[in-house]
């Protein structure tokens, strides 16, 4: 079965989560053609912060999460702009990451487009 799903206005492309207790973490999937990798940094800091930057074969975006080490959990307030794709999309991240206890993390994440793009 295929789904298409819109939610506020972007096409989301990918939907789940993954249990880890590990600092580094690689996702891949395809859209179009294309296999989009992504590597999940998981860092312990006090502050919360997150920073994104293609690898340097550029054949994959790394995003480093710091300080997203709360039981409740901790996102990003806003859709994080990733890349463009080769259709000229743009790719599009939210994700939650809460701490489950003995560096044990849940991420839940959502990779969207823009619908007024895709």
């Amino acid at each position: 079965m295929n789904l298409d799903i819109n939610l506020g206005g972007h096409k989301v492309i990918a939907s789940g989560s993954f249990v880890t207790d590990k600092e580094e973490n690689t996702l891949s999937f395809n859209y179009n053609d294309e296999k989009l990798t992504f590597t999940f940094l998981i860092k312990e800091s006090a502050n919360s912060s997150l920073r994104w930057y293609p690898s340097e074969d550029g054949k994959r975006i790394i995003m480093e999460f710091f300080g997203f080490n709360d039981a409740l959990g901790k996102t990003n307030t806003e859709p994080v702009l990733l890349a463009k794709l080769n259709s000229g999309e743009e790719l599009l991240l939210r994700c939650v990451i809460r701490d489950i206890g003995r560096r044990i993390k849940t991420v839940d994440y959502t990779f969207f487009l823009d619908a007024k793009n895709g």
